[in-house]
């Protein structure tokens, strides 16, 4: 696709306006009732037309409706959550059927311009319902126009791709930073060319994730560990962060502009053997990391690796030393080969543990409660603010939907009885 043809599809997008709904923010007020009464939701399903296991979610910011998946099978979905279908008509001794969510969007094999093996990534453009991307195991990394469910641009890299991130409304442009092999790419749909390589990881990469309070850096995680910074302006790796660092000290677990573990493939320079033995040893997770999510504050991170381990980060003064919170998640388990996708909401972390759902208290890592029912192996989890409710999908190809099966009021009166109940005596 042409560079004024993807310019004009943008700009027609970002000029058709969005939703103004602010039932997100309003569902945040009652954080834990809501949380605490969310269950497998009692008056609707989400009817998944995957035939292989669910590796990717995520629902669109600007109406909050349209929930995008990908699978491995390789097809490509994407769901009404405004808008389901009637239950079908069952004989009265047979249970009530639900509304059902189906595919308003099936891009399957026969799609001409279908990925030909699973599909790794997907994510929507930010500003816009009718834009998104996605990745997949075949090399390939694709914009999309949703309306006319065809490609407005497409991308070949030299690797499999196992991750992939649109920049936010904060970035000068729109951009895609994929993690192919040990590097990740740069690709600018605008142009149609790939801009930028980032050099330094020793394993593959498995997350990638752009800071949305900057718009010009990337994190990418991998399978050695390690999580490395990127500023998209400069060669080099900006920072490392270092499991071990706990406080700001300048300099300290730092990888700035002169110690150049990669950046700009025009710019790449050989570092050292001290220094080379110096970053390998740096390790932000004691295994694999397979999750990079950015905070409500769009400038700190957390992390997930498979050493069972969920830890937060803050930027200290600048971009370049970042501190270890030390704030434990405990039962945080986690073996994944690939990248594993965690939810923020309601000031809550969901992690995907087996087949079931870990929910901590962001701040605190306090565990909240646990979401079951699931029957297979949860890949993906999907908080939708709009609803208050979260999406997961497992390795069976199901997605599930989990809303509070009791109002945020009825749960807190319940506790209030509860705790009333506990202080009554006969003396009083």
């Amino acid at each position: 696709m042409s560079r004024s043809t993807f310019a004009s599809l943008v700009r027609r997008r970002e000029h058709a306006g969005g939703s103004s709904d602010v039932r997100g923010a309003l569902v945040d007020r009652g954080a834990d009732p809501w949380i605490a009464s969310l269950g497998v939701s009692p008056s609707r399903e989400i009817r998944s037309r995957h035939r292989n296991a669910v590796l990717c979610m995520d629902i669109d910011p600007v109406e909050g409706r349209y929930l995008l998946s990908g699978s491995l099978d390789p097809t490509v979905a994407i769901y009404d959550l405004q808008a389901a279908s009637p239950p079908p008509q069952r004989p009265r001794a047979a249970a009530a059927p639900l509304p059902v969510h189906a595919p308003i969007v099936r891009i399957g094999r026969s799609h001409q311009h279908a990925h030909r093996f699973g599909v790794t990534a997907c994510e929507w453009y930010p500003v816009d319902s009718g834009v998104f991307c996605t990745a997949s195991f075949d090399g390939t990394v694709r914009v999309w126009d949703a309306n006319a469910e065809s490609v407005a641009c497409a991308f070949q890299l030299d690797d499999r791709v196992e991750c992939a991130a649109i920049s936010p409304p904060t970035a000068p442009q729109c951009l895609v930073a994929a993690g192919a092999g040990t590097t990740a790419r740069l690709c600018d749909p605008v142009s149609g060319a790939l801009t930028h390589t980032f050099v330094g990881h020793a394993g593959r990469v498995l997350c990638v994730r752009w800071l949305p309070a900057s718009g010009f850096v990337v994190a990418t995680g991998s399978s050695d560990g390690q999580v490395r910074l990127w500023d998209i302006r400069r060669a080099g790796t900006l920072a490392m962060l270092d499991l071990y660092r706990t406080a700001a000290e300048s300099g300290a677990g730092v990888v700035g502009a002169g110690d150049r573990g990669g950046g700009a493939a025009e710019h790449v320079e050989v570092p050292s053997w001290s220094t080379s033995r110096r970053r390998a040893l740096v390790r932000a997770h004691d295994g694999a990391v397979t999750a990079i999510a950015t905070m409500p504050d769009g400038r700190s991170l957390l992390t997930a690796g498979t050493d069972s381990e969920v830890r937060l980060w803050d930027p200290g003064d600048g971009a370049r030393v970042w501190r270890n919170r030390l704030i434990s998640f405990p039962s945080a388990f986690n073996r994944a080969s690939r990248q594993r996708q965690v939810a923020i909401g309601c000031r809550h972390l969901f992690f995907p543990s087996g087949s079931a759902v870990q929910v901590y208290a962001l701040d605190t890592g306090r565990p909240k409660t646990t979401l079951r029912g699931q029957m297979d192996t949860i890949n993906t989890c999907c908080w939708v603010p709009e609803h208050g409710a979260l999406a997961s999908g497992g390795a069976d190809g199901t997605i599930l939907l989990w809303e509070p099966t009791k109002t945020a009021d009825e749960k807190v009166f319940e506790e209030s009885a509860q705790h009333d109940g506990s202080d009554w005596s006969d003396s009083d």
